[in-house]
């Protein structure tokens, strides 16, 4: 199908970054949760034009900030090419025609075999991280199934996993573009500069 111009920078300019930010969010909550005493349950709150407008247990920002991030690193993985069977990394077969791929903009889908040797570590956890993106989405969210093994799928793939993607997207997207690269983090609020 073809893609407009105008679609095309929509795609750059807000939806890719978009997920990118929730991926950061991922990222956060998995930082989050590991810096805080079990004992602690944690809060939030949150101000809108200066007033605490609403308060409640951290468990509410970084379950959220999780799973956004999860679902939106499966749909980076599908649109770079990838996807998952069996916990295992695998090249993306036949996406419906109303899916935006790398191939919108005339570049070539990512392969397994790129997508493993772009993390700087072990090639065995770079594929569990990548996996764990998909596992989750589709068993941890999306459906309620057997349990996910931690050991395999834990939170600390979760973040490698965001990390990588993100490197994935500007390697074979914007880079090859000649596009400014979407920054991983949150952008600031003028009040907080």
């Amino acid at each position: 199908m073809p893609r407009s111009q105008a679609d095309k920078d929509f795609v750059l300019d807000r939806a890719v970054p978009h997920r990118l930010q929730a991926l950061y969010a991922l990222t956060m909550a998995v930082d989050l949760i590991a810096k805080k005493s079990p004992d602690d349950a944690g809060g939030f709150s949150l101000e809108v034009n200066g007033n605490v407008a609403v308060q409640g247990s951290a468990a509410g920002i970084t379950n959220a900030w999780l799973e956004v991030g999860i679902v939106h690193g499966r749909a980076l993985l599908e649109f770079l090419g990838l996807s998952e069977k069996d916990g295992a990394l695998i090249e993306r077969k036949g996406p419906r025609d109303t899916d935006w791929r790398l191939a919108d903009f005339d570049l070539p889908p990512v392969t397994r075999a790129q997508a493993i040797k772009a993390y700087k570590g072990d090639a065995d956890e770079a594929e569990q991280s990548l996996g764990s993106i998909m596992v989750f989405a589709n068993r941890g969210i999306a459906h309620i199934t057997d349990l996910i093994d931690p050991e395999r799928f834990g939170t600390h793939h979760l973040e490698i996993a965001s990390r990588g993607i993100h490197a994935l997207v500007v390697g074979h997207l914007y880079r090859p573009l000649g596009r400014a690269e979407p920054p991983f983090g949150f952008p600031k609020s003028k009040r907080h500069l």
